[in-house]
């Protein structure tokens, strides 16, 4: 069932769930930018829907994915959300969506790596400070 979903095949994800009784996460759809099957996993599967789908969704640069995910659901996403999106390049999902604080490395320097000078950037610009304590 999860290949079914990563690849967006809605129609093979609801036989499978009225015929057999495999699992299925939505992390596998939304990392492969399927809206429309993270929507009916969501509305008709128990399992699955954890951090992992809004991180893989930003990681992957659907942004569609993560704004919906933030307003229909309430598991959220980790930090590693925004780090790969930055590593990845995805300007569209940091400067759309950031829900939580970009520190300015890694991702900077990853997305520096990568020669993602856009995101570089604008997390030179957008970042929140981070506030060192005095020793």
């Amino acid at each position: 069932m999860s290949v079914a979903a990563a690849g967006g095949h809605l129609g093979v994800v609801k036989w499978l769930h009225y015929n057999r009784q495999e699992g299925c996460t939505a992390a596998f759809a939304a990392k492969n930018g399927q809206l429309e099957v993270v929507k009916w996993l969501s509305a008709n599967r128990f399992e699955g829907c954890t951090v992992a789908a809004m991180d893989d969704a930003a990681a992957y640069g659907h942004l569609d994915v993560v704004k919906w995910l933030h307003v229909n659901r309430d598991e959220g996403c980790t930090v590693a959300a925004m780090d790969n999106a930055a590593k990845n390049g995805h300007l569209n999902v940091l400067s759309g969506y950031m829900p939580i604080e970009v520190k300015a490395a890694p991702p900077m320097d990853e997305a520096a790596m990568n020669q993602f000078w856009d995101v570089v950037e604008w997390l030179a610009w957008n970042r929140r400070k981070v506030v060192l304590p005095r020793p």
